[in-house]
């Protein structure tokens, strides 16, 4: 309850004068102390119940359904607090029913949704810290420089930009380590630097989509055949953009390699360049199977996202339905008629664009695209 925000209301844009406003308040009134009642119920409700400012806002507006403040200040006034006690029972019912819901998790719907769109998992943090140190690696390779390990110093790294001459040291990559060396610099993939260094090298191979190289690998050693590198968005235009990498690796003899192909989901280390390739490869064929597989493999991811996200949203449209009765049976007890009912068209009008999202989110939209091809031997 903030009485003071009315005050705000007389100084619009279109004021041309500067307004000054002197709130007084004084002390041992009526006025004072059916505020001072139920405020400290308030209070009590933001000390034990508040998970963050949002949350206690969210909290207040259920409750505000129920019990319109202003009208409890303003009868207790009028009243000049004839009945005390009633007013003490009603701070205490509003208190109660702060506990009620919050027991019955009225409130645990708004947030799982924001939190699922932007969490990202330890696992993933770790996998970006190792992709950006294989970026990196890479970029320094393409001027001759290289990326270099301190002595004793495990996961911590020096070089020098071929490009600023700026010399980096005390870099790590992993954010797990950046407590425990904090005085070191942090390259993840959101790193301005690593930024510029990530469009530097696409640029560099925008107009190179295949590559022949040569791996070390002994438990692949002998094979011949190409490697293609598919990417599959899922996007409903509402959640965040879901990406996969399909690495999809085709023998010289034309068959799928399921191990190897899983192999490159991750950057392989011992790698280099090769200068000529085995002449007698069908590469239509080659083409053909690698499309293929990728789309086979693609469904698979598409399929089991699709499920994956109908679970969601029937766990979010459950929780929701319970959001929305509570709300809707608080609406209820408002004994003004119009303002009653001003709330519930309300009240429908959200249920409507929440369903309406919901059936939007459900429409999984898949796009492919082969990102490179590459010829590969193993040794």
């Amino acid at each position: 309850m903030r009485l003071e925000q009315r005050i705000g209301r007389i100084d619009r844009i279109g004021q041309k004068y500067d307004v000054k406003v002197v709130n007084f308040q004084l002390e041992d009134t009526v006025e004072q102390k059916v505020r001072t009642v139920i405020e400290d119920k308030l209070e009590r409700i933001k000390l034990e119940f508040n998970d963050g400012e949002d949350k206690l806002a969210d909290i207040l507006s259920t409750l505000e359904e129920e019990f319109s403040f202003e009208q409890i200040y303003i009868e207790a006034v009028q009243k000049r607090l004839h009945d005390a006690a009633k007013l003490e029972k009603l701070a205490e019912e509003i208190y109660q029913r702060a506990v009620d819901v919050i027991g019955k998790g009225e409130l645990a719907l708004p947030f799982s949704q924001l939190e699922e769109r932007y969490s990202v998992s330890a696992w993933e943090l770790e996998k970006k810290g190792e992709e950006s140190k294989q970026l990196l690696k890479g970029y320094l390779g393409l001027f001759g420089a290289s990326l270099q390990q301190y002595k004793g110093r495990q996961g911590v790294y020096f070089f020098d930009d071929p490009v600023g001459s700026k010399h980096w040291k005390n870099v790590i990559f992993h954010q797990s380590q950046a407590l425990e060396k904090e005085e070191c610099d942090l390259l993840g993939p959101g790193h301005p630097y690593m930024m510029t260094v990530s469009a530097k090298v696409a640029q560099e191979l925008a107009m190179d989509i295949s590559a022949r190289m040569q791996v070390e690998e002994g438990k692949f050693a002998g094979e011949t055949g190409v490697l293609f590198i598919y990417t599959l968005k899922l996007s409903n235009y509402i959640d965040r953009e879901r990406l996969f990498i399909i690495p999809c690796f085709i023998s010289a003899a034309g068959q799928y390699h399921s191990r190897i192909s899983k192999y490159f989901q991750d950057m392989p280390e011992r790698v280099r360049d090769l200068i000529e390739i085995e002449p007698a490869l069908d590469w239509d064929m080659l083409i053909e199977k690698g499309q293929n597989n990728a789309e086979r493999l693609a469904e698979s991811i598409y399929y089991e996202e699709t499920l994956n996200l109908e679970e969601k949203i029937r766990k979010q449209e459950e929780s929701r339905q319970t959001y929305y009765k509570a709300r809707e049976q608080a609406l209820l007890r408002i004994a003004v008629d119009n303002i009653r009912n001003a709330r519930l068209q309300e009240l429908q009008e959200e249920m409507r664009m929440f369903q309406l999202q919901s059936r939007k989110r459900r429409q999984l939209v898949p796009a492919l695209n082969c990102e490179q091809i590459a010829y590969v031997e193993f040794v």
